[in-house]
């Protein structure tokens, strides 16, 4: 059974316009705009076993982006209770004996970015830019500084914002290495990497 951890968590793919009823305009302008949660995929790779990925997608909770001057800043709630590999057993050795879903402090990531720069609002409202943004990565009670560079681009009427390059995150600085021990245990794996590489596709 292969398992995981080693999240590339590849934020994802969220096929979705804005859920308010304001025009594209007023809604980046302004106002707070919500991704369909519907139709929205976080991708995750994992590396076992030194060379061997293994891929599997979260549902989100939640994604906004607040344009609001002076509030200026984005969030993706992660349910991490939705990873999905395509293999039942891997997935709930996964979610049971890593991330620990049934603590209730860890059954969400969240990524957010507050205080967004004045070139990075440009390229939101301009719907087209090459940016990066600094945020945090929060789950089970910790917080890492993340940096992500972002590709912003009109697909249709909505607002595309893509990482080009992935966040970096390691296993041992989330306070998980214990789980991770475990969980290699349980699979007999040689080993899973300890970096995590997290990736975005979102559509606003």
């Amino acid at each position: 059974m292969k398992s995981v951890v080693k999240l590339i968590i590849v934020l994802g793919l969220m096929t979705a316009c804005s859920s308010k009823t304001t025009s594209p305009e007023e809604g980046h302008n302004s106002a707070k705009i919500m991704a369909s949660v519907s139709s929205s995929l976080i991708r995750a790779t994992i590396v076992k076993d030194d060379t061997i990925p293994v891929k599997g997608t979260f549902f989100i909770k939640e994604a906004t982006l607040d344009l609001t001057p002076q509030k200026e800043r984005a969030e993706v709630i992660v349910d991490v209770s939705t990873w999905d590999s395509g293999l039942s057993m891997r997935d709930n050795r996964v979610t049971s004996v890593f991330f620990e879903v049934a603590k209730p402090e860890n059954a969400t990531a969240k990524l957010t970015f507050d205080q967004l720069s004045s070139d990075v609002v440009s390229a939101l409202k301009e719907k087209n830019g090459h940016v990066m943004v600094k945020g945090n990565f929060e789950f089970g009670g910790v917080t890492l500084p993340v940096e992500a560079e972002l590709h912003i681009s009109q697909k249709g009427e909505a607002l595309s914002v893509i990482t080009a390059s992935p966040l970096v995150l390691s296993i041992q600085a989330l306070k998980k290495q214990s789980q991770l021990d475990a969980l290699i245990q349980l699979c007999g794996h040689k080993n899973i990497k300890d970096t995590v590489e997290v990736e975005a596709a979102l559509v606003f």
